[in-house]
């Protein structure tokens, strides 16, 4: 696979292709289209309109793509998807000449695509509410989840924790459930709610009548794990008192902490696009290089 050979050609809007029916492997997506030759038309320039990245460049830039740095949602994989589904068809449709000029560079991105992905792609995770209250939950299969709270909040965290037995307690009975929810108990039922929970979320802000009721409840069961996602550290109150509490900080914290790791990753994977293109690149000169037979 000479690389010197590849031509990515990345565009916004329609434009004049080269003539001549050379193969051409195209991917379009919401965001961009590209076209590859490979070989690289003899001489073609292009226009303002066109970004064209040539031999080792363009290889990485295909990297970058698949493995979704090149997206408005870094590292996301929907796009590796397509490109996969774009070669399936065109592997369909194309002449098998003209998939022959393409197969063992397509086949060399996948392996490079998923190789970036596993090493430095995985569990970038997100920053909802509900991703970062998950991670701090650390909760194992089969545990109890107990939401206290009905309002937006408490709508952005349930549908992160269905995977559990999820259970919701309100002031009021609410109409519509959050996604995920399993069991509801009345506002008289505080005390069933508490006994019933491995952990609890509270997604109200602070009462002093709310406060002392639940700070009742759930210092009486030291095992359970609470986070409140109405209090902060500074004016906690009496929630302070409480051992182990998790607050509305800590997930800011971990917010902060997930973003600069997940842009070393991603600065990571950036980097690893390129290597792995002058890594093919060298593989195919050396075989080049090689007497016949020996390649």
């Amino acid at each position: 696979m000479d690389l010197e050979r590849l031509l990515v050609v990345h565009r916004s809007s329609a434009w004049a292709r080269p003539e001549g029916g050379l193969p051409v492997f195209r991917l379009s997506t919401c965001q961009r289209e590209i076209e590859i030759y490979f070989p690289a038309p003899a001489g073609f320039v292009g226009d303002s309109s066109l970004e064209l990245h040539r031999g080792v460049e363009g290889y990485r830039l295909l990297l970058e793509i698949a493995t979704g740095l090149r997206s408005t949602i870094a590292g996301e994989t929907n796009v590796f998807g397509q490109l996969r589904a774009a070669w399936r068809e065109y592997q369909q449709q194309a002449p098998e000449a003209a998939q022959g000029a393409f197969s063992e560079l397509m086949e060399a991105v996948f392996a490079d695509t998923r190789f970036i992905r596993t090493h430095f792609l995985q569990d970038i995770g997100g920053n909802s509410y509900g991703t970062l209250t998950r991670k701090l939950l650390r909760m194992a299969a089969g545990e109890r989840v107990l939401i206290v709270g009905n309002g937006e909040l408490a709508r952005s965290v349930a549908p992160v924790l269905a995977g559990f037995e999820l259970a919701i307690i309100n002031r009021t009975r609410p109409r519509n459930l959050p996604v995920g929810t399993r069991r509801v108990f009345d506002a008289t039922e505080d005390a069933a709610a508490a006994a019933w929970a491995d952990h609890v979320v509270l997604c109200v802000p602070r009462h002093p009548e709310l406060d002392a009721r639940w700070l009742a409840l759930l210092t009486a069961r030291p095992t359970l794990q609470v986070i409140h996602l109405g209090c902060r550290r500074a004016d906690a109150g009496r929630w302070a008192e409480f051992r182990g509490l998790v607050t509305l900080d800590d997930v800011f914290d971990l917010r902060i902490a997930q973003r600069d790791r997940r842009s070393r990753q991603l600065e990571l994977a950036r980097a690893a696009c390129r290597t792995r293109g002058l890594l093919r690149a060298a593989q195919s000169h050396t075989a080049l290089q090689l007497p016949r037979g020996i390649a």
